[in-house]
């Protein structure tokens, strides 16, 4: 452990050093303070820092490939395995980061390829019809603006043209796929607990023997995206544009990362099924289910 602690500290702080030392041996040869004989020694410090980060950056990966194969053969999915994989080295916010982008592509390429993912078995989908209408809005309205700025814009600003075709498409493509995965990953329940999904939003398994009580409910969020009610520590509303028709309540509260990394602790969570009857239906501990609550 303490091997861990140095060499997580050398990796942070060799490559700010190596960097500032290599631009102040540049500026010094560039001004003529050393010469080109002594630039060989001024050389050597960044060259040893150089090698110290490559042998860090080696060590690292290694952890990060063996505790991703450890995740993958405990069953972990792809993406949860290589998230907490990288937590090993990076915050858990920065490594949620680093794998948003490449999730969202996939959600585009199983969107291509028509696949539903996981097993339609126990899995209940979010209702999100008043999102996908605002998503369809979003990129109807974004392909007409790049339309206007391309025709409208001088061929002299071409680059400018190019750039906002690329920053558009990219916009479009994020939104498109940010709605594929909403529709591939819904809630899951199986004999440990349930998964709570609304796409890339919010996947932690909660074991059965934490929820306390399951009910059904008539409520409206706080908001179009699913998040926290800000007036209500504690609640979490996995809901998009639509009324939740179902609260779980926790216990203890139970930690839940969001899409870009943040955590919150959560007590109740409010969900919107497009069949919340089969939801609660499935439920294997009927003591869980109370009455419901209009």
């Amino acid at each position: 452990m303490r091997v861990k602690t140095i060499l997580s500290k050398l990796s942070r702080y060799s490559l700010p050093i190596l960097l500032i030392l290599v631009i102040a041996d540049i500026a010094l040869f560039g001004s003529g303070i050393i010469s080109k004989e002594q630039m060989k020694y001024f050389i050597l410090v960044p060259a040893i820092l150089e090698l110290t980060f490559l042998m860090i950056f080696l060590f690292n990966l290694s952890r990060i490939i063996a505790r991703y194969r450890t995740l993958k053969k405990a069953g972990e999915e792809t993406f949860a395995a290589w998230q907490e994989a990288l937590e090993e080295i990076f915050p858990a916010r920065v490594a949620r980061l680093i794998l948003i982008e490449p999730q969202l592509y996939y959600a585009v390429y199983l969107s291509l390829r028509k696949k539903q993912l996981p097993d339609k078995t126990a899995c209940f989908a979010t209702r999100l019809a008043s999102y996908l209408f605002l998503a369809k809005a979003i990129i109807v309205i974004c392909w007409l603006e790049i339309l206007a700025v391309f025709l409208m814009l001088p061929d002299r600003w071409l680059v400018w043209k190019v750039v906002h075709l690329v920053l558009g498409v990219w916009a479009i493509m994020w939104i498109w796929a940010d709605a594929q995965a909403m529709r591939l990953y819904p809630h899951q329940m199986t004999g440990k607990g349930v998964r709570f999904r609304v796409g890339l939003r919010y996947h932690p398994e909660i074991p059965w023997e934490y929820i306390r009580a399951v009910k059904r409910i008539e409520k409206p969020a706080p908001g179009i995206a699913p998040g926290p009610d800000k007036k209500n520590p504690g609640s979490l509303f996995l809901s998009v544009g639509e009324k939740c028709n179902v609260e779980i309540e926790l216990n203890p509260p139970q930690s839940f990362q969001g899409m870009l990394g943040n955590r919150l602790e959560v007590g109740r969570v409010y969900l919107s099924l497009e069949k919340p009857e089969d939801f609660m239906l499935n439920i294997p501990n009927p003591a869980l289910v109370n009455q419901y609550n209009a």
